[in-house]
């Protein structure tokens, strides 16, 4: 989670939180294992949060959306350009 200064958790702009509310939710069952990531964006737009790694020089890209009420997330992991797992998880 992205962090503001003294170490508490950033909050969204007001435009951003609506903009999401806007958009459908994925959830795991609605992402296949090899799907593109032009196409996740394309049908469920850009992720809450995004974050990139590299391991032996393969690029590793972790998609998180958010979703308020219910509180649930889906965590989509990226490898290559192609989704490699996905869940969906209430918190």
């Amino acid at each position: 989670m992205p962090q503001a200064a003294g170490g508490y958790p950033a909050q969204a702009s007001p435009a951003a939180v609506a903009s999401q509310s806007q958009r459908r939710f994925p959830t795991a069952a609605e992402i296949p294992s090899g799907m593109e990531r032009n196409r996740l964006e394309a049908a469920f737009g850009p992720p809450t949060m995004r974050t990139v790694a590299v391991e032996q020089g393969v690029p590793i890209e972790t998609f998180v959306y958010l979703r308020r009420e219910p509180d649930t997330a889906t965590f989509v992991l990226i490898r290559s350009g192609r989704v490699v797992s996905v869940s969906t998880t209430a918190y």
